[in-house]
């Protein structure tokens, strides 16, 4: 997608609400989630609760909502928790570099353990409802180039694995919300997709090739018009989830 076609969609207008409230929107995610809630504009992007924190992992998502979800479920009648985790876990951070989070394996299943023990811990609140956000799709080389590493391109093998991982991860997403019967997530990756010429013959093509990382502000967090197609995706799922048709 493009800044062009971004822009378009937001000229979208949300979805009329006339009905009430069923359930507060609770969002549980890392620095991405913060990028997107300093673009809060509508009725609906207000009434979500944040909790966002930089550098979170899954696991210190979960160990968050475990000390905290009595006081969440005692202060509001019915809460919908929306899990956004999973971009931390995928990429080891020395500052101010990237690379890929080893062994791969292994920390893809820990992030998957950790998801079923978000729906474990819910299910022991009648009034809560749990859903699962896919992670978008990001860049090690792009971090890096944007850090003013000398050699970012050497990270397009880490990239391709990266990008293989979180497909996977989407997938499990996928199966998980629809165990919870609850609405998809919005594929955020796709609004930086773009498709490759047919004809294009390049013995070099990578998977990386397919996204527009431009429309990244540094690889990883969202340019303001994709923070604010992000926001409003995640709006109108709210709204399917959290107020009464």
């Amino acid at each position: 997608m493009s800044e062009r076609k971004l822009e378009k969609y937001l000229k979208r207008k949300l979805p009329e609400i006339t009905s009430v409230k069923s359930s507060t929107p609770i969002l549980i995610s890392d620095s991405k989630g913060n990028y997107l809630k300093t673009h809060t504009e509508t009725e609906i992007d207000h009434e979500i609760r944040w909790y966002c924190e930089r550098g979170r992992s899954t696991v210190a998502g979960y160990s968050w909502l475990e000390s905290n979800i009595q006081r969440l479920t005692d202060r509001l009648d019915s809460i919908h928790v929306y899990v956004w985790l999973g971009t931390c876990d995928l990429t080891s951070y020395k500052r101010p570099f990237i690379s890929l989070a080893l062994p791969t394996d292994n920390i893809l299943q820990s992030i998957f353990d950790t998801y079923d023990k978000f729906i474990t811990l819910l299910a022991k609140y009648p009034n809560s409802h749990l859903s699962f956000l896919e992670i978008p799709i990001y860049s090690i080389v792009e971090w890096n180039k944007y850090q003013k590493h000398q050699q970012p391109s050497s990270f397009n093998p880490q990239d391709e694995i990266l990008i293989s991982q979180l497909e996977k991860l989407n997938c499990y997403i996928k199966e998980l919300n629809t165990q919870l019967a609850t609405n998809p997530s919005p594929m955020f990756s796709v609004d930086i997709s773009h498709n490759q010429s047919k004809n294009s013959k390049s013995k070099k093509h990578l998977t990386r090739h397919n996204y527009n990382f431009t429309l990244y502000k540094d690889g990883i967090h969202p340019s303001t018009s994709l923070a604010k197609v992000w926001l409003r995706k995640i709006s109108n799922l709210i709204i399917k989830d959290c107020w009464q048709p």
